[in-house]
């Protein structure tokens, strides 16, 4: 995202550069606004933004104000140059509209570090982008999909809401909704499938194969197209080959079978590599002979392909051992290990694999890559961030407090907590709530 400060020159008499910077400085986090329409009146209020669960009390006084650029459009004019503007510096403020309108969206083209909440609007906006989707920007549309989840894990709007807002997306053709929606859904997805929620994970894929259905079989396995079709080309496919729906699998296997035939020389498209790399390490000869292409392989691209490809396998011993080879960087290199866990720990089994590995090898990692290094901050956040019940919270908490005073104050470390706690506090929200909508 851009810095809000220099998205726009403000409307309402001059800006303060100086002033705006100070409160993005020094202030943890981002702000939520708040938007309440009363006919032509606009009210609007900032607060914190809690993503994550924050130990000291905040209190709402004025030190922790941001000033905040706020831009709109509304429906009266939605094109880019009828950008609107206003300097949100104080707790609240209000907007007039020179007239009423249907509908107002903040934060034109995700331009602004800031989340909006449309406090009665939101049924408003749903109904524009399921009669008119096109009415508001590509980068709009997948602005109210991030917001609307961010704010359904949090409690303050709810499931429901956020999964009629996805409804529209089967008439949806632009990558950065349907990629920010797919996101979103896979994030529930992997939550409640190391849950244990089987079922319901089941038919929250369910949900996106109806969504995305008609996407995924309509991608070519080439490389035509624009950087953006191109990256939604990659994204669909590798998450349908992954998963197994519609007819990914079968499609990348018979492609993986024929590159394996001429020895790997046959040229593969770049954009669908890694979904036929990933079918194709399912079976033990393909994971074999992907293992070696990795050997020799020169290219980075490929290389780093190869190896989620490998670590996503379904083989418990091909997990562990394809991290116990990465940390003594023999056949694998140790610089993939932090891609090695982030694969594993997505998959049913490989979740509590990888946090096992870095328990027992915590001396060898934090020897070989440094505490305070970014590979050991990859390695803890990914390892622990599909936990969701009390007892890893205690566990993981417990591990770090054992090792090193200098361990447990990590800032990842408080991350890794605060994503568990999070993760806690959405199952207990929203468990039974998608029972009933799914």
């Amino acid at each position: 995202m851009q810095n809000p400060a220099t998205t726009y020159m403000i409307t309402n008499g001059t800006l303060d550069v100086k002033k705006l910077m100070k409160t993005w400085i020094l202030h943890k986090g981002f702000p939520l606004v708040t938007v309440v329409r009363k006919g032509k009146i606009i009210s609007v209020q900032q607060e914190k933004f809690l993503y994550r669960v924050e130990m000291e009390n905040w209190t709402s006084d004025a030190s922790y104000l941001w000033d905040i650029p706020l831009t709109y459009i509304t429906s009266s004019c939605n094109f880019t140059h009828c950008t609107n503007a206003y300097l949100l510096d104080q707790k609240s403020g209000v907007i007039e509209l020179p007239e009423e309108v249907e509908w107002i969206k903040f934060n034109v083209d995700m331009n602004g570090y800031y989340m909006v909440h449309y406090a009665e609007d939101w049924k408003t906006l749903i109904d524009l982008l399921k009669k008119n989707h096109t009415a508001l920007s590509a980068k709009d549309r997948a602005n109210l999909i991030n917001n609307i989840f961010s704010l359904a894990g949090l409690g303050k709007e709810s499931l429901e809401k956020a999964f009629d807002l996805i409804e529209y997306l089967t008439k949806e053709s632009s990558t950065a909704p349907l990629t920010q929606a797919l996101f979103q859904l896979s994030l529930i997805y992997n939550l409640l499938e190391k849950k244990g929620e089987q079922q319901l994970a089941a038919r929250v894929m369910h949900r996106i194969e109806h969504l995305l259905g008609d996407k995924i079989d309509q991608q070519h396995w080439t490389d035509d197209g624009t950087v953006s079709e191109r990256e939604l080309r990659s994204t669909l496919l590798t998450f349908a080959c992954i998963h197994d729906i519609r007819n990914c699998r079968k499609t990348a296997t018979e492609m993986f079978e024929k590159w394996m035939k001429s020895n790997g020389t046959m040229s593969l498209p770049s954009d669908v590599m890694k979904a036929i790399f990933t079918a194709g390490a399912k079976s033990s000869d393909g994971w074999e002979f992907l293992l070696q292409m990795y050997s020799s392989s020169v290219s980075e691209a490929v290389k780093s392909k190869m190896i989620e490809a490998l670590a996503s396998t379904d083989d418990v011993r091909k997990m562990i051992w394809l991290m116990q080879n990465s940390l003594e960087g023999e056949v694998i290199r140790a610089q993939e290990l932090s891609h090695i866990i982030a694969t594993v720990s997505q998959s049913l089994p490989g979740y509590l694999l990888a946090w096992d590995f870095v328990k027992e090898n915590w001396k060898k990692l934090t020897r070989k890559f440094h505490l305070g290094s970014y590979t050991i901050q990859n390695i803890i956040s990914w390892s622990t961030s599909q936990f969701a019940t009390k007892a890893h919270l205690l566990e993981v908490k417990s591990f770090f407090e054992s090792k090193s005073e200098e361990s447990s104050q990590l800032r990842c470390v408080k991350e890794a907590i605060d994503t568990i706690q999070l993760n806690i506090q959405w199952m207990e929200r929203n468990l039974a709530k998608l029972q009933e909508l799914l």
